[in-house]
């Protein structure tokens, strides 16, 4: 299975609002509090599986 664009553009964008919000760009105080807290407590999980999905993507790419 291939997986399509969609998919890469998902997590990148992922990858990217977990910057902002890491970074304090003022997106804090746009989010819930829950949402903020659950971000701050697990961004480098987010990161890490968002990391190996872009290396599955590569993956399928060039060897499926």
């Amino acid at each position: 299975m291939k997986p399509n664009a969609e998919y890469r553009l998902a997590v990148y964008t992922l990858l990217f609002f977990v910057y902002l919000v890491k970074t304090n760009w003022g997106i804090k105080k746009w989010l819930p509090e829950k949402l903020e807290k659950w971000l701050d407590d697990y961004h480098d999980e987010i990161v890490c599986l968002s990391y190996l999905f872009l290396v599955y993507y590569y993956y399928a790419l060039e060897y499926d």
